[in-house]
């Protein structure tokens, strides 16, 4: 009988040890361990989350009259086209300082006084014509001087011939004169008075032909003078539209002069509106360009018939501009009011607010508070009223100051802790 080793190092082979028993409960706590690591980090991250940014603003008071405003156009109160009264090229425009110290052609802008000579045109063609009429002038008058001598020697004869016809009747009546004497004497009669008439046409087509050159060379002399365009009236120059050595013809606009010591604020109004305006009525006019200034002006014109197509009435208000301020093109707006003391109402911002939670078809907005050094935003519904521009006037559900959020209001919660920033 085969026997077996005894002991496991007889053999050569060496038992292993056994495996220690598998916890049924370690899967499930290395699972809630999971949980729990996951559950950690979440509320960390919560805590850790940055407030919302947000802007705010105070709820203000607005000061509300009865006052329509209307946007209108600032006109010259006259505007004038300088033109020449003749054609031709264009040799000198007026001379005046730059910026730089030299001198640089009259342009858009400057400041002309009345009678100025603003430019001047090639006089050579028109003194050539002027010369041409003082010799035509000349002629004539030397014609009649001619007629004028001729009259006077026919007038002598005339006289001559009468006294010599009287004579020969009183002689031929006593039947001293044959019949051809008297016949004669009377013929060199009629011949003198046929002589003293010839004269007397001549010099009457001499002054014809004196006025007719007066009147020519008048056309011609004034015509040297039209080559000179002054400005008609003082005021600021708006446009210049011809240049040194352009040909211009008669009637050409060379420049546009426009006074601007007082200008016309002009804008349509509606008929409901005309009741509020009286001609020589006072109202204010401002504009963005100056918005520190307010100018008072006056009524100077309300059109009688209303536009055919915008149904509107012209309006015309008068503004003093000594100081120039007020420029023609700048666009201004101006207040019509009914008398009474304005009404103050607050106002909050449009962008702040909300549609409300807690009523489908109302509105609300953010409150931000401090509470124990957090800003905090808590959603109010409001009542609103009448818009103003970019604000709106609000009936309640705030008081003066409040600072509702204007920027971030879709980003907040109620309740929520908030940062403000600038």
């Amino acid at each position: 009988m085969k026997t077996f080793p005894r002991r496991c190092e007889e053999t050569g082979w060496q038992a292993k040890a056994p495996a220690p028993p598998v916890n049924p409960a370690l899967p499930l706590l290395a699972i809630v361990a999971a949980a729990c690591l996951a559950t950690g980090c979440q509320r960390a991250e919560s805590n850790e989350k940055a407030l919302t940014p947000v802007k705010t603003r105070a709820v203000e008071l607005l000061s509300q009259s009865d006052e329509l405003r209307y946007s209108a156009n600032v006109e010259p109160n006259t505007r004038v086209d300088a033109a020449f009264r003749v054609g031709g090229y264009v040799d000198r425009i007026r001379q005046v300082a730059g910026a730089n110290g030299r001198e640089r052609d009259l342009q858009d802008g400057d400041f002309v006084s009345k009678g100025t000579v603003l430019a001047s045109l090639r006089q050579v063609d028109y003194t050539v014509k002027t010369d041409q009429a003082r010799a035509q002038l000349g002629e004539a008058r030397a014609m009649l001087e001619s007629a004028q001598s001729q009259l006077v020697e026919a007038q002598a004869g005339a006289q001559k011939a009468a006294l010599d016809f009287a004579r020969a009747q009183s002689l031929f009546s006593s039947q001293s004169l044959t019949k051809p004497d008297y016949d004669a004497a009377k013929a060199q009669q009629d011949a003198s008075s046929a002589k003293v008439n010839t004269a007397k046409g001549q010099i009457e087509t001499a002054q014809s032909r004196v006025s007719e050159a007066q009147a020519a060379l008048a056309n011609a002399e004034l015509a040297v003078r039209d080559t000179e365009l002054k400005a008609p009236l003082g005021g600021v120059v708006m446009k210049r539209n011809i240049e040194t050595g352009a040909l211009v013809g008669a009637g050409t606009a060379a420049f546009s002069l426009a006074d601007l010591t007082t200008v016309k604020v002009v804008f349509g109004a509606s008929d409901v509106v005309m009741p509020r305006l009286k001609l020589g009525a006072s109202l204010p006019v401002r504009t963005e360009a100056i918005p520190d200034a307010v100018f008072q002006g006056r009524v100077t014109r309300i059109s009688p018939a209303a536009d055919i197509k915008s149904r509107v009435f012209e309006v015309e208000v008068s503004v003093p501009n000594t100081a120039n301020r007020l420029k023609a093109g700048m666009i201004a707006t101006v207040v019509v009011s009914e008398s009474g003391p304005p009404v103050e109402l607050p106002v909050l911002p449009l962008n702040a607010v909300i549609r409300s939670k807690n009523k489908p078809d109302g509105y609300a907005v953010f409150v931000v508070r401090d509470e124990g050094g957090k800003q905090v935003a808590h959603m109010r519904d409001v009542q609103l009223g009448q818009a103003f521009g970019n604000s709106i006037g609000v009936v309640s559900g705030v008081q003066l100051g409040d600072r509702v959020v204007t920027n971030g209001s879709n980003l907040v919660r109620d309740g929520e802790t908030v940062q403000v920033v600038p």
